[in-house]
């Protein structure tokens, strides 16, 4: 099966490929499992995948199937399938069928562990798409999702968090999402989730309220920058959106502001140097984060910087306003 020429031979051969749901329909239980492993590799590869969409209806029965292995080699099936579907692809499976395997695999109450391992990676694959995030918060999936986020089953947290994340940049003002804000910043402390926290963080604070519910977040955020826990691209990104949002800046506390400023002393000539900025200019704009920068000299250091750069620098007048706050 690794053999680049047997995928692009079958992706070919319609007559084959019509033909394989006869063995997607086998009563015989073994010949069914055959069939989803065989059908699994193909649309594991980019040069087959498609030529298995027009399979999605038998999959998604086969969701249903009381045998395990054949509903989660479905649903693997289906999670590999969504990534290469279309807008009116995916919002054909986007159906009851589909909530109801989601709602009853994340049950609570669902004692076999593949089965919900299974529907998360599902959800997962479905909430990277907008169509499909919205159907996980119209059907109230994502509620059954969010009491993953507490599982003493590792890989059932991880996926949940992967989700949450993927989830925020979709649906960032959902009520779900907003009453999870304090369990991200928990995760912030943990080296496995913490960056499906950080991006969750940030997508979510694209919500004004959310960027308010943040805040309390920062200190811990200010914390990983330069760890490599977690890439200081996200880390700015995150702290970006939500200083930067208007209806925060009179709540930002002082405590973060040295912190900061510590933290970030040593990549002005970096690629992140504009973020950084950006956020020092939110600082000189509230008074006591003014009187911060000012004790800590920050006036001399960023007048003596600004005159390195050429006079057509794009950050200068940034720069410049910072400096005339701290003048005055």
């Amino acid at each position: 099966m690794k053999q680049d020429i047997l995928f692009d031979k079958f992706s070919k051969a319609d007559n084959t490929i019509a033909s394989f749901k006869r063995f997607l329909l086998n009563p015989d239980p073994t010949v069914l499992i055959y069939a989803l492993r065989l059908a699994y590799a193909f649309i594991s590869n980019e040069r087959s995948s498609q030529c298995f969409l027009k399979h999605s209806s038998t999959f998604m029965t086969l969701l249903h199937s009381p045998q395990e292995s054949i509903s989660t080699l479905a649903s693997a099936c289906l999670t590999r399938l969504i990534i290469t579907m279309d807008d009116n692809q995916i919002m054909s499976i986007l159906t009851n069928d589909m909530a109801q395997y989601l709602f009853k695999s994340l049950s609570s109450e669902e004692k076999n562990q593949n089965f919900v391992t299974a529907a998360l990676r599902l959800a997962g694959s479905l909430s990277s798409n907008n169509r499909g995030a919205d159907f996980l918060e119209s059907s109230q999936c994502i509620s059954r999702i969010s009491n993953h986020l507490e599982s003493k089953t590792k890989i059932h947290k991880t996926l949940a968090s992967m989700i949450f994340a993927s989830q925020s940049s979709q649906t960032p003002s959902s009520q779900v999402l907003l009453d999870k804000i304090s369990t991200f910043s928990d995760f912030l402390d943990d080296p496995d989730l913490c960056t499906y926290s950080i991006v969750f963080l940030g997508n979510i604070a694209v919500d004004p309220n959310a960027a308010i519910l943040c805040i309390p977040s920062l200190s811990k955020m200010i914390s990983l920058i330069g760890t490599g826990r977690v890439s200081n691209s996200k880390i700015f990104t995150a702290i970006h959106r939500i200083v930067l949002t208007p209806e925060v800046y009179d709540k930002i506390p002082d405590s973060i502001i040295e912190p900061f400023l510590s933290k970030t002393s040593d990549l002005w000539e970096t690629q992140y140097s504009t973020a950084v900025f950006q956020v020092y200019d939110i600082f000189s704009f509230i008074q006591s984060g003014k009187d911060i920068l000012i004790q800590q000299n920050l006036k001399a250091k960023i007048s003596e910087f600004s005159q390195k750069l050429p006079l057509t620098h794009s950050q200068r007048p940034l720069l410049k306003r910072i400096l005339s706050r701290l003048s005055h």
